[in-house]
């Protein structure tokens, strides 16, 4: 598939850089994105703005498997409202949301606390399978 070079860069961002948001996170859960090149703007009628890259994309999870996959990127979209917070604190934001939709008791809660290296570190720094631990260990559905 052919995508916009700021669209193709956001959907295989990794954790610590600047495009790296829910978006980067969901597609590298449900896919596996392979960038096969470059595609000059000029090689378009119109010639659009920027260039574009030609993408890849199987359907492959790599970094595990969520409890629920249609909760997992509500939850993943939760966390990135406070993408410059540690997770300790971006859950305590989404606290309530996380009990009502996840159904998470105050144990599941401590449970993932225990993890004190995982909790003191930034949303955004995040890998994949660090939010899929997360989200299984909160999520009782």
């Amino acid at each position: 598939m052919v995508f916009e070079k700021a669209f193709a860069e956001k959907l295989q961002a990794f954790p610590g850089f600047k495009d790296y948001c829910a978006t980067a996170v969901l597609s590298q859960y449900f896919f596996e994105i392979q960038d096969l090149g470059k595609i000059p703007a000029g090689h378009f009628f119109p010639k659009p703005g920027t260039d574009s890259r030609l993408l890849r994309i199987i359907s492959k999870k790599q970094f595990g498997n969520s409890k629920n996959d249609l909760l997992f990127e509500e939850f993943t979209e939760q966390l990135f409202r406070y993408k410059n917070k540690n997770l300790r604190n971006a859950l305590q934001h989404c606290e309530s949301w996380i009990k009502a939709r996840l159904k998470a008791s105050n144990t599941d809660f401590e449970k993932l606390r225990e993890n004190s290296k995982l909790m003191e570190t930034k949303v955004y720094l995040l890998e994949i399978n660090q939010f899929v631990e997360a989200f299984n260990t909160l999520c009782s559905k």
